[in-house]
């Protein structure tokens, strides 16, 4: 702070002084009138005096003289800015003082100036820490996950591999940071298909080969399009669980044509063809826009059909190239 007489003060959110710089002179007479390192500056003790009144306030806010409530004050300048965190709440005050006779018209912006620094540096150090611990919080997601998961850029090169899908592709996981995805596995043509074209896959059987060796999973396949390319992040399902998923769920349908409404003439004409192809020993194709209840149909037909009893297999047509 040379080659003024004057000093800085740091404050926290209960007026305390934590810190002091600036000419020796003057922090020494600052000093002798109690405002030392540990000192409470509230105004309950001080009286009124900027560096409570900032942060009562919530404001900057001057005093010099005869504003201060203390006699001793009356020669001397204090000028104080509150800080407040990402959330709006107090942390701390910055404070300038000095001479009365010493004082300027800058004095207050600049401890304006510097208290929004520090308050950058603290918001700055609070969004760090915030991305740090969603960080921490994802990585642990996807280490517990059932299903291994890669993702890469839209240059090709492996971003991430949790440990679930390094040890299905047999790949080192920190050796295969960064690399190209193809020189480290042949990709089964359906997923090189749907990379090129940026497009989804959901629950996809594919093989791939890795080490020499040949390896099958069922995939789904994320694009994530962005203005400097596109990249993916696939999952790797556990196949055996996949499989005695899909053995649970066949033939377990339980909608039928009893349970559609048939009160317009368009219902009841669905439901008589719909029923004239649960008489039928051939396959079934539902065609319509989705979300108008094909599945529903589907299991209708299924359940009305002699072979009710049997496994109910749907085939999505989207995901047949």
């Amino acid at each position: 702070m040379a080659p003024r007489e004057c000093a800085l003060f740091i404050l926290d959110e209960t007026a305390c002084i934590l810190s002091r710089n600036g000419d020796p002179q003057t922090l020494q007479q600052l000093s002798a009138l109690g405002f030392n390192d540990g000192t409470y500056c509230a105004e309950g003790i001080i009286g009124t005096c900027a560096l409570s009144l900032a942060a009562i306030s919530g404001q900057a806010v001057k005093t010099m003289a005869d504003q201060h409530f203390k006699q001793a004050l009356w020669n001397w300048a204090f000028c104080a800015t509150p800080l407040f965190d990402s959330k709006g709440r107090l942390t701390g005050t910055i404070a300038l003082a000095c001479p009365v006779e010493q004082t300027t018209a800058a004095d207050l912006p600049l401890t304006l100036a510097i208290a929004r620094e520090v308050g950058n540096l603290l918001l700055t150090d609070s969004l760090l820490a915030e991305t740090n611990r969603h960080l921490n919080q994802l990585n642990a997601l996807l280490e517990s996950m059932d299903d291994g998961v890669i993702s890469w850029d839209e240059q090709g090169n492996l971003q991430f591999i949790n440990a679930q899908a390094a040890r299905v592709l047999r790949l080192d996981a920190t050796a295969s940071q960064g690399r190209a995805i193809t020189e480290l596995l042949t990709l089964p043509a359906v997923l090189q298909q749907a990379i090129k074209q940026a497009h989804p896959l959901k629950h996809v059987e594919a093989t791939f080969e890795s080490q020499h060796q040949f390896i099958d999973a069922v995939i789904t396949l994320k694009p994530i399009i962005e203005t400097q390319g596109t990249s993916f992040i696939l999952l790797l399902h556990p196949v055996e669980q996949m499989r005695q998923l899909m053995t649970s769920q066949l033939g377990k349908v339980s909608h039928t044509f009893a349970h559609m409404p048939q009160d317009d003439p368009q219902t009841r004409r669905l439901i008589h063809f719909g029923r004239q192809a649960a008489r039928s020993s051939f396959p079934v194709l539902l065609c319509g826009e989705e979300g108008v209840g094909k599945a529903l149909l589907s299991q209708a037909i299924h359940n009305e059909s002699e072979r009710a009893a049997g496994p109910y297999i749907a085939v999505n047509c989207e995901f047949i190239w």
